[in-house]
């Protein structure tokens, strides 16, 4: 979730990317994994809380590694322009609010605004999310993510959002799916 990451993924060739998205207190969509960056940059501070302002003065690398000192935590605008139509993308939307709306509108018109519709599948933890996206876009494809965490509410384990959000997909937990399973659905 850092450009260093995304322009690596170019050097690479990497196909798609999967990337974490949410809203800062001043209303961007930010691209970070972890809602509060303490872990990251030292600094407690979580992100729908805090204006963007002083989230992109955050150094986030140094933990890492020296050699990613000083990297910042970008705005999805930021990834779309650099990694454009050449990768896949699977973002995850994330909020601490179990009901949202707000991201995934403002997700699809970026998504739209950089012309990646064919390029991009939305995906969640949370039904309330994807149930947001097909509110705003019902053709777009959506994924909801499979979980057993007991950090999650009930209703977000289990895949049980199923049942009422109309999504595309299902990502399924990672230990369900083995070289077998892949070829037989």
């Amino acid at each position: 979730n850092t450009m260093a990451a995304f322009k690596k993924l170019l050097a690479d060739h990497i196909p798609g990317v999967e990337l974490d998205v949410m809203l800062c207190g001043s209303g961007e969509i930010v691209v970070s994994h972890d809602y509060n960056l303490k872990k990251s940059s030292g600094v407690d501070l979580t992100i729908e809380k805090e204006d963007y302002s002083r989230i992109k003065e955050l150094d986030v690398g140094s933990w890492f590694s020296r050699e990613f000192k000083d990297e910042r935590i970008p705005l999805l605008k930021d990834v779309f322009e650099l990694l454009g139509n050449k990768v896949y993308y699977n973002i995850e939307t994330k909020s601490e609010k179990i009901r949202t709306g707000i991201l995934e509108e403002k997700l699809i018109r970026t998504v739209k605004y950089f012309g990646l519709e064919k390029s991009c599948i939305i995906s969640s933890f949370n039904p309330f999310s994807i149930k947001a996206v097909k509110k705003t876009a019902p053709d777009f494809p959506t994924s909801l993510i499979y979980s057993r965490s007991k950090k999650l509410p009930f209703i977000l384990r289990y895949g049980a959002g199923r049942l009422f959000t109309g999504f595309s997909f299902i990502q399924p937990y990672y230990k369900l799916i083995n070289p077998i399973s892949i070829y037989l659905n």
